[in-house]
């Protein structure tokens, strides 16, 4: 009898761990799922294609594969039950935090819908810092400076993040964001100011920054001749076509030369610093050309 209750207890041990692998493995896909952008859908395409190497491989471990729940439903579950959890650990680690920095970004996605993103950045006594994607507010509505404000606030709610440990504050360039009077930057200021607490440092978000200066400086006369000479190259299908065969028929390192888009902050330095490694190639190509 002994003998029989050891082996009853051993098979629901092995089967309780063989289902805790099998969950594990689900969380695991659906977290790569989530980094690489990947739609809830193409859960079942994975399934197939672990299914048909399971199949060929492993065929008396298939049972195990097929267990692996990754249909659209599933994902979409185990993605809020992710969210829920580091949401739950940040709001235990707030207990502790010494000082925390907000970092925010609102921008209009495919479909017209405003999305606000809200980064923290917190630090402890310990000088640990954590650092997460606190939150994405969907706004169909007015995106104004309070209608955003309201939104952080509830944020910091939901944290349990009090205002007088708030020490910094980056945002865009937009109105409703930098706006000293109705803005994002001026609701915050004023409650601190209200209650004599030290203001928090507001920045104006580097990226933007650099994009401000690239415009503010006038290098056009360095840029036309480089525009246009891109141009020449690029914007003819035929002359693309022989460029960069004669790139391939030289072995250069490089391969081809990218457009300047005035919209794009990184884009003039880009061109560039490519035009200037292929100088000598785009001086051959073109005197050959005229």
């Amino acid at each position: 009898m002994k003998h029989v209750f050891e082996s009853q207890k051993n098979l629901f041990t092995r089967k309780f761990t063989e289902n805790d692998s099998v969950t594990r493995t689900s969380y695991k896909i659906m977290h790569r799922m989530a980094e690489r952008g990947k739609p809830v859908t193409d859960g079942n395409f994975i399934k197939e294609c672990m299914m048909e190497a399971a199949n060929e491989l492993c065929p008396e471990k298939a049972n195990f594969f097929e267990g692996i729940s990754l249909s659209a439903t599933s994902v979409v579950q185990r993605a809020e039950e992710l969210g829920e959890n580091i949401a739950l650990q940040i709001c235990q680690k707030a207990r502790n935090f010494l000082w925390y920095f907000l970092a925010l970004d609102e921008s209009t996605d495919f479909l017209s819908t405003s999305q606000l993103l809200v980064f923290i950045r917190e630090v402890n006594l310990d000088f640990q810092i954590t650092e997460e994607l606190a939150s994405v507010c969907s706004m169909h509505g007015r995106t104004t400076g309070e209608d955003i404000f309201m939104k952080v606030h509830k944020t910091l709610q939901d944290y349990n993040l009090q205002g007088n440990q708030l020490r910094g504050v980056t945002v865009d360039g937009g109105k409703n964001m930098a706006g000293v009077k109705t803005g994002l930057v001026g609701l915050i200021r004023k409650p601190l100011e209200d209650l004599q607490l030290p203001s928090a440092l507001f920045i104006h978000c580097i990226i933007h920054q650099q994009a401000l200066c690239g415009k503010d400086l006038d290098i056009s006369c360095i840029l036309k001749p480089v525009i246009s000479a891109v141009n020449f190259i690029r914007g003819h299908a035929f002359n693309h076509h022989q460029f960069k065969a004669f790139l391939e028929e030289i072995d250069s390192d490089l391969c081809d030369l990218p457009y300047h888009t005035a919209v794009r902050w990184l884009s003039c330095g880009k061109v560039l610093s490519r035009l200037y490694k292929l100088r000598r190639e785009i001086d051959i190509f073109l005197i050959k050309k005229y």
